[in-house]
């Protein structure tokens, strides 16, 4: 039995099949790696967060003030997240007891230039 040319069509069948096998894996490590930059990012962010409300808490009720809320600096290493804006709200709570509610809210743009959803974090301060 002849078998003339049958080894080449077998190897264009296997080479058209890994190349698409190989694409679909770079995609796939494409997406991957915009996640985890996109993960990095967020968990960046919500450290800063975290870091302006322990600064935000730890300063005088006196400097505390609903209608100017104090302006706090970005780290640099924040700073690397591109676009980033920080917001900050005092406002007071009604009723006893007293308090006062901080907000702190970060966002910055994804890689598309999008702004990617928000971080924040909120606490009551008890005079």
């Amino acid at each position: 039995m002849k078998r003339n040319g049958f080894l080449l069509v077998e190897l264009a069948v296997a080479v058209t099949l890994l190349a698409a096998a190989m694409a679909a894996w770079v995609a796939m490590l494409a997406l991957v790696a915009g996640q985890r930059r996109a993960a990095a990012d967020r968990q960046l962010a919500l450290q800063e967060a975290g870091n302006l409300m322990e600064r935000l808490t730890a300063m005088p009720l006196a400097e505390l003030k609903p209608d100017k809320p104090p302006k706090l600096a970005l780290s640099p290493e924040a700073q690397r997240l591109p676009g980033v804006q920080s917001s900050i709200e005092v406002s007071r709570v009604a009723g006893p007891p007293k308090a006062l509610r901080l907000a702190v809210s970060l966002r910055w743009e994804d890689r598309h230039g999008r702004l990617a959803p928000p971080v924040r974090l909120v606490a009551w301060r008890y005079p």
